[in-house]
């Protein structure tokens, strides 16, 4: 009976990712805005040859598409990159729906909530604009989870040393997706001195052999990193010189807009709401386009209703009402939170040492890229997108508290 039931809960698990992916491909974006690198990506895919695939900013990103790509034209596909590169990112939108499933089995989150945590990350306005798009985004966060879900069993067993080697093999390809994700080596060090810190038997785990465990996770992660960096560089880029090396692998921080303005603050404020509710699906209704146009500057939408101009008004009530449905959720469970006690939260959540690590965790992994967003100038939807995914575990392990 239990493998009936499993097997009926992970068939129902299936149907879901499956229509979630077949919505996606229903709404692969066609208008590319040149605020975004997607145009730029394509350009490179299929027009460019293997030299101008490996961006040091997502090393890797561009070649997988380039060779995915090739394959279908050898094949005899005769289209331009678009259509495989949107392909791939919603694939890898609907690996992550599997990982987000998975992670929330491995923590017993309540079936109806493990529910909450697919939809509101599937239908997060970043998540899916990202999935549907020639973008970076969605492909770390694969491996960003399978680092966390590693970080579930060294929490169990802090000195197996398997654990640490693919913790470090899976953050470093998080980091070669995107490098933006070097932030996740400090949430990964918080987490391991609050594991060493809130042992309850500190002979479980004796100081200098955690010491090497944090160290061969460093070593594997930025050595895997490094490597992939200077081989590149190498043997694809032809560069000799260290400093050539260098300058190339750091060619975005240098020409990153960064600077810490008070400016700053309302639009992360802005950047981090729209990335979880966008609601642009209302742009393409005739009726309230020409509203929001009466109501505000041309110039402020246009690149919002660009981005949805060939949606058929059926689509964009059907995504509009699922949008609204998805913010009414959100607004029950916010004001379920509210009736929870926090003292209660906080004092349950510290008599479990595994939940308050997680919560922990992914407090600071918000933490961490809000900041970082926030000295990268503008601040955009972009770089909350992974953000998403785990802002629902915090709602998740409050919820839990909030009912024992």
């Amino acid at each position: 009976m239990q493998v009936k039931n499993l097997s009926d809960r992970r068939f129902g698990l299936w149907i879901i990712i499956g229509l979630i992916a077949a919505l996606y491909f229903l709404t692969l974006i066609r208008n590319h805005t040149e605020s975004d690198d997607g145009l730029w990506y394509m350009y490179v895919v299929s027009y460019c040859d293997i030299t101008y695939q490996f961006n040091p900013h997502n090393l890797f990103y561009c070649i997988i598409n380039y060779l995915f790509y090739n394959f279908w034209r050898f094949c005899g596909y005769p289209g331009s990159s678009e259509i495989t590169m949107e392909f791939l990112n919603v694939i890898a939108g609907a690996c992550v729906l599997l990982g987000v499933y998975f992670f929330t089995v491995k923590l017993k989150f309540p079936r109806i909530l493990i529910l909450f945590c697919l939809a509101t990350t599937a239908f997060s306005y970043a998540f899916w604009k990202y999935s549907v798009d020639c973008e970076a985004y969605i492909f770390p966060i694969i491996f960003i989870l399978l680092a966390f879900h590693r970080f579930t069993q060294i929490q169990k067993s802090p000195l197996v040393f398997k654990n640490h080697v693919l913790l470090g093999i899976f953050n470093a390809m998080a980091i070669l997706m995107h490098l933006q994700h070097i932030l996740l080596v400090f949430v990964v060090l918080f987490g391991y001195g609050y594991i060493f810190i809130s042992a309850k038997n500190k002979n479980d785990i004796k100081s200098y052999k955690f010491l090497v465990c944090i160290l061969l996770y460093l070593i594997v992660c930025l050595s895997l990193v490094l490597f992939a960096y200077v081989l590149v560089a190498i043997f694809v880029k032809g560069f000799s010189k260290y400093s050539d090396i260098l300058k190339w692998s750091m060619m975005y921080v240098n020409i990153g807009n960064w600077g810490w303005e008070i400016s700053a603050i309302p639009e992360t404020v802005a950047a981090f709401s729209r990335a979880f509710v966008g609601g642009h699906f209302i742009y393409a209704i005739p009726w309230v386009k020409s509203l929001l146009l009466r109501m505000f500057p041309e110039y402020l939408l246009r690149e919002e209703i660009y981005l949805v101009s060939h949606f058929s008004i059926l689509q964009s009530l059907i995504l509009s009402l699922l949008f609204f449905a998805f913010l009414g959720t959100l607004i029950y469970v916010t004001l379920y939170l509210i009736k929870c006690k926090s003292l209660k939260l906080l004092r349950n959540y510290f008599y479990d040492q595994g939940q308050f690590l997680f919560l922990l965790i992914f407090c600071v992994y918000i933490a961490v890229y809000t900041l970082f967003a926030m000295a990268l100038r503008p601040v955009g939807t972009r770089f909350f997108c992974s953000i998403n995914t785990f802002r629902c575990y915090v709602i998740q392990h409050a919820n839990n508290s909030g009912n024992r």
